[in-house]
Protein backbone atom coordinates (compact mmCIF):
# COMPACT_ATOMS: atom_id res chain seq x y z
CA UNK A 1 0.00 0.00 0.00
CA UNK A 2 1.61 3.39 -0.75
CA UNK A 3 1.40 6.58 0.49
CA UNK A 4 -1.28 9.64 -1.44
CA UNK A 5 1.14 11.93 -3.56
CA UNK A 6 -0.35 14.58 -1.88
CA UNK A 7 1.24 14.24 1.30
CA UNK A 8 4.45 14.11 -0.09
CA UNK A 9 3.63 17.85 -2.10
CA UNK A 10 2.24 19.20 1.30
CA UNK A 11 5.53 18.49 3.01
CA UNK A 12 7.76 19.46 0.23
CA UNK A 13 6.24 23.10 0.11
CA UNK A 14 5.73 22.97 4.07
CA UNK A 15 10.08 22.33 3.56
CA UNK A 16 10.24 25.08 1.00
CA UNK A 17 8.50 27.63 3.40
CA UNK A 18 11.38 26.53 6.37
CA UNK A 19 13.94 27.34 4.28
CA UNK A 20 12.54 30.61 3.07
CA UNK A 21 11.82 31.88 6.41
CA UNK A 22 15.19 31.70 8.15
CA UNK A 23 17.26 33.07 5.14
CA UNK A 24 17.06 36.18 4.78
CA UNK A 25 18.79 37.27 8.39
CA UNK A 26 21.43 34.50 7.20
CA UNK A 27 22.29 36.30 3.92
CA UNK A 28 22.09 39.55 5.91
CA UNK A 29 25.03 38.37 8.08
CA UNK A 30 26.93 37.00 5.14
CA UNK A 31 26.59 33.23 6.37
CA UNK A 32 27.53 31.75 2.81
CA UNK A 33 27.69 27.59 3.84
CA UNK A 34 23.46 27.91 5.44
CA UNK A 35 22.63 30.54 2.99
CA UNK A 36 23.93 27.67 0.35
CA UNK A 37 22.06 24.97 2.22
CA UNK A 38 18.95 26.85 2.32
CA UNK A 39 19.14 27.95 -1.16
CA UNK A 40 19.98 24.01 -2.24
CA UNK A 41 17.18 22.38 0.10
CA UNK A 42 14.44 25.17 -0.27
CA UNK A 43 14.61 25.14 -3.80
CA UNK A 44 14.67 21.27 -3.90
CA UNK A 45 11.72 20.84 -2.44
CA UNK A 46 10.12 23.88 -4.72
CA UNK A 47 10.77 21.83 -7.49
CA UNK A 48 9.29 18.71 -6.18
CA UNK A 49 6.46 20.47 -4.88
CA UNK A 50 5.59 21.48 -8.56
CA UNK A 51 6.83 18.00 -10.08
CA UNK A 52 4.25 16.04 -7.90
CA UNK A 53 1.55 18.52 -8.79
CA UNK A 54 1.91 19.04 -12.45
CA UNK A 55 2.35 15.11 -12.76
CA UNK A 56 -0.27 13.60 -10.20
CA UNK A 57 -1.61 11.01 -12.69
CA UNK A 58 -0.13 11.45 -15.53
CA UNK A 59 2.60 11.46 -17.33
CA UNK A 60 1.80 13.61 -20.54
CA UNK A 61 4.60 16.33 -21.41
CA UNK A 62 2.73 18.99 -20.66
CA UNK A 63 5.70 21.50 -19.68
CA UNK A 64 9.01 19.93 -21.68
CA UNK A 65 10.87 23.80 -21.19
CA UNK A 66 9.80 23.11 -17.51
CA UNK A 67 11.84 19.95 -17.53
CA UNK A 68 14.88 21.04 -18.90
CA UNK A 69 15.06 23.17 -16.23
CA UNK A 70 13.79 21.06 -13.60
CA UNK A 71 16.22 18.13 -14.87
CA UNK A 72 18.94 20.72 -15.01
CA UNK A 73 18.49 21.64 -11.42
CA UNK A 74 18.28 18.02 -9.84
CA UNK A 75 21.79 17.01 -11.37
CA UNK A 76 23.16 20.02 -9.39
CA UNK A 77 21.06 19.51 -6.56
CA UNK A 78 22.93 15.70 -5.90
CA UNK A 79 25.84 17.74 -5.11
CA UNK A 80 24.58 21.04 -4.29
CA UNK A 81 23.39 19.97 -0.41
CA UNK A 82 27.09 17.77 -0.22
CA UNK A 83 28.85 20.71 -1.21
CA UNK A 84 27.29 23.35 1.19
CA UNK A 85 27.79 20.85 3.83
CA UNK A 86 31.54 21.14 3.02
CA UNK A 87 31.50 24.98 2.87
CA UNK A 88 29.98 24.78 6.81
CA UNK A 89 32.35 22.06 8.28
CA UNK A 90 35.70 24.01 6.25
CA UNK A 91 34.28 27.43 7.96
CA UNK A 92 34.11 26.16 11.20
CA UNK A 93 37.28 24.02 10.88
CA UNK A 94 39.12 27.16 10.09
CA UNK A 95 37.55 28.68 13.27
CA UNK A 96 38.39 26.01 15.72
CA UNK A 97 41.86 26.22 14.17
CA UNK A 98 42.55 29.97 14.65
CA UNK A 99 43.01 30.07 10.56
CA UNK A 100 40.06 32.08 9.97
CA UNK A 101 41.17 35.43 11.23
CA UNK A 102 40.38 37.65 8.36
CA UNK A 103 41.57 41.18 9.45
CA UNK A 104 40.70 42.92 6.04
CA UNK A 105 37.61 43.31 3.93
CA UNK A 106 39.73 41.63 0.86
CA UNK A 107 40.34 38.65 2.81
CA UNK A 108 36.88 38.47 3.73
CA UNK A 109 35.76 38.86 0.19
CA UNK A 110 38.07 35.92 -1.11
CA UNK A 111 37.01 33.88 1.63
CA UNK A 112 33.58 34.42 -0.20
CA UNK A 113 34.31 34.00 -3.21
CA UNK A 114 36.04 30.13 -2.29
CA UNK A 115 32.95 29.57 -0.34
CA UNK A 116 31.28 30.51 -3.57
CA UNK A 117 33.39 28.28 -5.62
CA UNK A 118 32.91 25.13 -3.57
CA UNK A 119 29.14 25.31 -2.68
CA UNK A 120 27.79 27.09 -6.00
CA UNK A 121 30.42 26.29 -8.86
CA UNK A 122 31.08 22.45 -8.09
CA UNK A 123 27.12 22.10 -8.68
CA UNK A 124 27.13 24.15 -12.29
CA UNK A 125 30.45 22.00 -13.33
CA UNK A 126 28.49 19.20 -12.22
CA UNK A 127 25.04 20.43 -14.06
CA UNK A 128 27.57 20.88 -17.44
CA UNK A 129 29.35 18.13 -17.32
CA UNK A 130 26.56 15.62 -16.91
CA UNK A 131 25.29 16.12 -20.75
CA UNK A 132 28.52 14.23 -22.09
CA UNK A 133 26.68 11.14 -20.62
CA UNK A 134 22.94 11.86 -21.08
CA UNK A 135 21.55 9.08 -23.27
CA UNK A 136 17.97 11.27 -23.94
CA UNK A 137 16.69 14.38 -23.22
CA UNK A 138 14.68 13.42 -19.67
CA UNK A 139 12.29 10.96 -17.89
CA UNK A 140 8.03 11.78 -17.21
CA UNK A 141 7.37 9.17 -13.50
CA UNK A 142 3.99 9.75 -12.98
CA UNK A 143 3.50 11.66 -9.29
CA UNK A 144 7.27 12.32 -9.23
CA UNK A 145 7.55 14.30 -12.64
CA UNK A 146 10.56 15.19 -15.01
CA UNK A 147 13.47 13.12 -13.80
CA UNK A 148 17.37 13.75 -15.52
CA UNK A 149 18.58 10.56 -17.21
CA UNK A 150 21.99 9.66 -17.26
CA UNK A 151 23.68 6.85 -19.43
CA UNK A 152 25.07 3.74 -17.32
CA UNK A 153 28.44 4.07 -19.35
CA UNK A 154 31.98 3.75 -17.73
CA UNK A 155 32.57 7.72 -18.44
CA UNK A 156 29.90 8.07 -16.14
CA UNK A 157 30.97 7.72 -12.59
CA UNK A 158 33.70 10.20 -12.79
CA UNK A 159 31.82 12.50 -14.04
CA UNK A 160 29.03 12.32 -12.29
CA UNK A 161 28.07 9.33 -10.11
CA UNK A 162 30.86 9.45 -7.48
CA UNK A 163 31.21 12.99 -6.46
CA UNK A 164 28.01 13.34 -3.98
CA UNK A 165 29.97 10.62 -1.85
CA UNK A 166 33.57 11.84 -2.25
CA UNK A 167 32.32 15.29 -1.09
CA UNK A 168 30.20 13.65 1.50
CA UNK A 169 33.88 12.02 2.71
CA UNK A 170 35.36 14.91 2.91
CA UNK A 171 32.56 17.18 4.68
CA UNK A 172 32.97 14.20 7.27
CA UNK A 173 36.32 14.24 7.86
CA UNK A 174 36.23 18.02 8.34
CA UNK A 175 33.31 17.19 10.68
CA UNK A 176 35.19 14.65 12.73
CA UNK A 177 38.30 17.19 13.38
CA UNK A 178 35.53 20.15 14.50
CA UNK A 179 34.00 17.55 16.73
CA UNK A 180 37.87 17.28 18.44
CA UNK A 181 39.46 20.45 18.34
CA UNK A 182 35.56 21.72 20.23
CA UNK A 183 36.14 19.06 22.47
CA UNK A 184 39.91 19.96 23.40
CA UNK A 185 39.78 23.96 23.63
CA UNK A 186 36.33 24.76 23.97
CA UNK A 187 37.18 28.01 26.17
CA UNK A 188 39.44 29.09 23.77
CA UNK A 189 36.87 28.97 20.95
CA UNK A 190 34.41 30.59 22.90
CA UNK A 191 37.49 33.67 22.92
CA UNK A 192 38.06 33.15 19.28
CA UNK A 193 33.93 33.08 18.48
CA UNK A 194 33.82 36.54 20.33
CA UNK A 195 36.56 38.24 19.00
CA UNK A 196 35.81 37.00 15.09
CA UNK A 197 32.12 38.07 15.25
CA UNK A 198 31.33 34.87 14.32
CA UNK A 199 28.86 32.03 15.07
CA UNK A 200 28.61 31.52 18.92
CA UNK A 201 29.61 28.67 20.73
CA UNK A 202 25.49 27.49 20.47
CA UNK A 203 25.26 28.13 16.98
CA UNK A 204 28.62 26.24 16.39
CA UNK A 205 28.10 23.07 18.07
CA UNK A 206 24.02 23.19 15.99
CA UNK A 207 26.26 24.00 13.01
CA UNK A 208 28.45 20.59 13.87
CA UNK A 209 25.29 18.08 14.46
CA UNK A 210 23.36 19.77 11.30
CA UNK A 211 26.52 18.45 9.35
CA UNK A 212 26.98 15.23 10.92
CA UNK A 213 22.94 14.49 10.97
CA UNK A 214 23.59 15.51 6.89
CA UNK A 215 25.98 13.58 6.27
CA UNK A 216 24.88 10.78 7.96
CA UNK A 217 21.99 10.31 5.79
CA UNK A 218 23.69 11.82 1.97
CA UNK A 219 26.82 9.41 2.42
CA UNK A 220 24.71 6.13 2.31
CA UNK A 221 22.47 7.16 -0.19
CA UNK A 222 25.26 8.57 -2.23
CA UNK A 223 27.04 4.88 -1.91
CA UNK A 224 24.03 3.13 -2.34
CA UNK A 225 23.42 4.81 -6.02
CA UNK A 226 26.75 3.22 -7.08
CA UNK A 227 26.33 0.05 -6.03
CA UNK A 228 22.94 -0.11 -8.09
CA UNK A 229 24.45 1.42 -10.80
CA UNK A 230 27.17 -1.00 -10.89
CA UNK A 231 25.29 -4.13 -9.64
CA UNK A 232 21.70 -3.46 -10.30
CA UNK A 233 21.84 -1.71 -13.73
CA UNK A 234 23.22 -2.83 -16.84
CA UNK A 235 26.71 -1.44 -16.98
CA UNK A 236 27.58 -0.34 -20.98
CA UNK A 237 31.02 1.08 -22.12
CA UNK A 238 31.57 4.60 -23.22
CA UNK A 239 31.81 4.01 -27.10
CA UNK A 240 31.74 7.85 -28.19
CA UNK A 241 29.61 11.11 -27.59
CA UNK A 242 27.27 9.81 -30.81
CA UNK A 243 26.56 6.30 -29.50
CA UNK A 244 25.88 7.96 -25.57
CA UNK A 245 23.29 10.55 -27.59
CA UNK A 246 21.38 8.34 -29.44
CA UNK A 247 17.76 9.37 -30.16
CA UNK A 248 18.72 11.81 -27.99
CA UNK A 249 14.93 14.02 -28.13
CA UNK A 250 13.08 10.50 -27.13
CA UNK A 251 11.08 11.05 -23.50
CA UNK A 252 10.41 8.38 -21.35
CA UNK A 253 7.51 7.81 -19.44
CA UNK A 254 7.10 5.84 -16.72
CA UNK A 255 3.47 5.44 -15.31
CA UNK A 256 3.99 4.64 -11.46
CA UNK A 257 2.11 1.09 -11.65
CA UNK A 258 5.48 0.02 -13.71
CA UNK A 259 7.98 2.48 -11.93
CA UNK A 260 6.89 1.12 -8.07
CA UNK A 261 6.34 -2.68 -9.04
CA UNK A 262 10.32 -2.73 -9.67
CA UNK A 263 12.01 -2.36 -5.43
CA UNK A 264 15.43 -1.12 -6.38
CA UNK A 265 13.90 1.72 -8.70
CA UNK A 266 11.30 2.95 -6.24
CA UNK A 267 13.80 2.83 -3.31
CA UNK A 268 16.23 4.93 -4.95
CA UNK A 269 13.40 7.37 -6.68
CA UNK A 270 11.64 7.77 -3.11
CA UNK A 271 14.46 7.81 -1.02
CA UNK A 272 15.98 10.55 -3.39
CA UNK A 273 12.81 13.08 -3.38
CA UNK A 274 12.43 12.42 0.25
CA UNK A 275 15.71 13.35 1.16
CA UNK A 276 15.34 16.45 0.07
CA UNK A 277 12.40 17.27 2.44
CA UNK A 278 14.15 15.78 5.21
CA UNK A 279 17.15 18.35 4.80
CA UNK A 280 14.88 21.09 5.17
CA UNK A 281 13.11 19.82 7.84
CA UNK A 282 16.40 19.10 9.32
CA UNK A 283 17.72 22.57 9.14
CA UNK A 284 14.30 24.64 10.42
CA UNK A 285 14.69 21.94 13.60
CA UNK A 286 18.12 23.59 14.41
CA UNK A 287 17.68 26.76 13.38
CA UNK A 288 14.01 27.93 13.40
CA UNK A 289 13.66 27.90 17.08
CA UNK A 290 17.03 29.30 18.10
CA UNK A 291 17.51 32.36 20.21
CA UNK A 292 18.47 34.29 16.95
CA UNK A 293 15.54 33.03 14.93
CA UNK A 294 13.63 34.00 17.91
CA UNK A 295 14.81 37.26 18.12
CA UNK A 296 13.73 38.08 14.28
CA UNK A 297 10.22 36.42 14.77
CA UNK A 298 9.78 38.97 18.11
CA UNK A 299 11.08 42.00 15.40
CA UNK A 300 8.60 40.85 13.12
CA UNK A 301 5.59 40.75 15.29
CA UNK A 302 6.57 44.08 17.06
CA UNK A 303 7.05 45.75 13.32
CA UNK A 304 3.54 44.45 12.38
CA UNK A 305 1.80 44.72 15.96
CA UNK A 306 3.28 48.83 15.62
CA UNK A 307 2.12 49.08 11.97
CA UNK A 308 -1.71 48.00 13.24
CA UNK A 309 -1.30 50.24 16.59
CA UNK A 310 -0.24 53.26 13.88
CA UNK A 311 -3.03 52.34 12.09
CA UNK A 312 -5.34 52.45 14.87
CA UNK A 313 -4.16 55.04 15.91
CA UNK A 314 -4.59 57.12 12.85
CA UNK A 315 -8.11 56.09 12.57
CA UNK A 316 -8.75 57.09 16.58
CA UNK A 317 -7.39 60.40 16.18
CA UNK A 318 -9.00 61.10 13.40
CA UNK A 319 -12.30 60.08 15.11
CA UNK A 320 -11.21 62.00 17.86
CA UNK A 321 -11.00 65.15 15.89
CA UNK A 322 -14.33 64.63 14.50
CA UNK A 323 -15.86 63.94 17.79
CA UNK A 324 -14.65 67.23 19.21
CA UNK A 325 -15.65 68.95 16.48
CA UNK A 326 -19.04 67.82 16.69
CA UNK A 327 -19.16 68.83 20.34
CA UNK A 328 -17.94 72.04 19.58
CA UNK A 329 -20.22 72.45 16.64
CA UNK A 330 -23.02 70.18 17.72
CA UNK A 331 -24.62 71.49 21.05
CA UNK A 332 -24.92 75.19 20.33
CA UNK A 333 -25.85 74.56 16.55
CA UNK A 334 -28.80 72.26 17.69
CA UNK A 335 -29.62 74.34 20.45
CA UNK A 336 -29.57 77.29 17.89
CA UNK A 337 -31.75 75.83 15.19
CA UNK A 338 -33.99 75.01 18.04
CA UNK A 339 -34.24 78.51 19.24
CA UNK A 340 -34.39 80.18 16.26
CA UNK A 341 -37.93 77.95 14.48
CA UNK A 342 -39.06 78.16 18.35
CA UNK A 343 -38.67 82.29 18.00
CA UNK A 344 -39.22 82.93 14.43
CA UNK A 345 -42.48 85.20 14.18
CA UNK A 346 -42.63 86.20 17.60
CA UNK A 347 -39.01 87.76 18.11
CA UNK A 348 -37.70 91.03 17.37
CA UNK A 349 -35.59 91.50 14.39
CA UNK A 350 -31.53 91.07 14.83
CA UNK A 351 -31.15 94.67 14.33
CA UNK A 352 -33.52 95.52 17.07
CA UNK A 353 -31.78 96.47 20.48
CA UNK A 354 -33.66 95.21 22.98
CA UNK A 355 -33.24 92.09 25.41
CA UNK A 356 -36.51 91.13 26.32
CA UNK A 357 -36.78 88.42 29.38
CA UNK A 358 -38.99 86.10 28.35
CA UNK A 359 -39.92 82.12 28.53
CA UNK A 360 -41.07 80.13 25.18
CA UNK A 361 -42.37 76.60 24.99
CA UNK A 362 -42.71 75.20 21.51
CA UNK A 363 -44.31 71.44 22.64
CA UNK A 364 -43.81 70.46 18.55
CA UNK A 365 -39.85 71.28 18.36
CA UNK A 366 -37.11 68.57 18.62
CA UNK A 367 -35.83 70.29 21.69
CA UNK A 368 -38.48 70.56 25.12
CA UNK A 369 -37.72 73.40 26.64
CA UNK A 370 -35.79 76.33 25.93
CA UNK A 371 -35.40 79.03 28.50
CA UNK A 372 -34.63 83.12 27.58
CA UNK A 373 -33.33 85.38 30.29
CA UNK A 374 -32.02 88.71 29.86
CA UNK A 375 -28.53 87.19 31.58
CA UNK A 376 -27.55 85.20 28.84
CA UNK A 377 -27.21 85.91 24.67
CA UNK A 378 -30.81 85.35 23.24
CA UNK A 379 -28.31 82.96 20.61
CA UNK A 380 -26.46 81.36 23.22
CA UNK A 381 -24.53 79.16 21.70
CA UNK A 382 -25.15 80.45 18.37
CA UNK A 383 -23.45 83.35 18.59
CA UNK A 384 -19.73 81.34 18.26
CA UNK A 385 -21.40 79.45 15.35
CA UNK A 386 -22.01 82.48 13.84
CA UNK A 387 -18.60 83.84 14.40
CA UNK A 388 -17.05 80.93 12.75
CA UNK A 389 -18.97 81.15 9.62
CA UNK A 390 -17.99 85.06 9.22
CA UNK A 391 -21.45 86.96 10.46
CA UNK A 392 -20.21 89.41 12.89
CA UNK A 393 -23.24 90.61 15.05
CA UNK A 394 -22.87 94.05 16.68
CA UNK A 395 -23.96 95.08 20.07
CA UNK A 396 -25.34 98.94 20.89
CA UNK A 397 -24.12 99.22 24.43
CA UNK A 398 -26.83 102.66 24.47
CA UNK A 399 -30.05 100.18 24.39
CA UNK A 400 -32.03 100.44 27.56
CA UNK A 401 -32.70 97.12 29.88
CA UNK A 402 -36.33 96.96 29.94
CA UNK A 403 -37.46 97.09 33.25
CA UNK A 404 -40.74 94.98 32.94
CA UNK A 405 -41.33 91.91 31.38
CA UNK A 406 -43.55 92.29 27.74
CA UNK A 407 -45.53 90.23 26.21
CA UNK A 408 -44.31 87.16 24.50
CA UNK A 409 -45.34 89.62 20.85
CA UNK A 410 -43.72 92.83 21.84
CA UNK A 411 -43.72 95.30 18.90
CA UNK A 412 -40.45 96.00 17.85
CA UNK A 413 -38.87 99.70 18.71
CA UNK A 414 -37.46 101.45 15.62
CA UNK A 415 -33.61 100.85 15.01
CA UNK A 416 -31.89 103.61 16.84
CA UNK A 417 -29.94 105.88 14.35
CA UNK A 418 -26.48 105.70 13.73
CA UNK A 419 -25.97 102.22 14.90
CA UNK A 420 -24.45 100.36 12.07
CA UNK A 421 -25.54 96.26 12.33
CA UNK A 422 -25.07 93.75 9.76
CA UNK A 423 -27.86 91.98 8.53
CA UNK A 424 -28.22 88.12 8.36
CA UNK A 425 -27.61 87.02 4.87
CA UNK A 426 -31.20 86.30 3.14
CA UNK A 427 -33.02 83.40 4.24
CA UNK A 428 -30.30 82.60 6.80
CA UNK A 429 -32.91 81.83 9.58
CA UNK A 430 -34.38 78.54 7.11
CA UNK A 431 -31.20 76.88 6.82
CA UNK A 432 -29.30 74.29 9.56
CA UNK A 433 -26.52 75.61 11.23
CA UNK A 434 -23.15 73.53 10.07
CA UNK A 435 -23.06 70.43 13.10
CA UNK A 436 -21.42 67.66 11.52
CA UNK A 437 -17.29 68.42 9.93
CA UNK A 438 -17.08 68.82 5.76
CA UNK A 439 -15.58 66.07 4.17
CA UNK A 440 -12.41 68.82 3.87
CA UNK A 441 -11.80 68.93 7.32
CA UNK A 442 -11.53 64.51 7.86
CA UNK A 443 -9.21 65.23 4.62
CA UNK A 444 -7.19 67.26 6.76
CA UNK A 445 -7.48 65.39 9.57
CA UNK A 446 -6.28 62.32 7.47
CA UNK A 447 -3.07 63.86 5.57
CA UNK A 448 -2.19 65.20 9.35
Amino acid sequence: MTYPNQLFSAFAFIGFLFCTIPLYWHLEAWNAGTSLYMAWAGLGCLNAFINSVVWNGTVSNVAPVWCDISTRFTVGLAVGLPAALLVINRRLFKIASRTAAFSSRAERRRALFVDLAIGLGIPLLQMALQIVVEGHRFDIYEEIGCYPNTYNVTLAFPLVLIWPAVISLVSLVYNFLNVRFFWKSSQQLKEILGSQKVPNQNRYIRLIALSGTQIFFILPYSLYSIYFNIRVNPLNPWISWADTHFDYSHIGQFPSVIWRAIPATRTVIEINRWLIVFSAFLFFAFFGFAEEARKHYRLAYSFASSRLRLSDSSASRANSSTSSLDSSFGPGSKKGIATLVSLKGSISPLDSCSRPEMTTKREASLVSDYTLTSETSTFEGVDDQLKIMGIALEEDSSCPTPASTPSLSPVPPPPTAGVGVLPLPPNRLNFPLPHRPTSSYLDLCENV
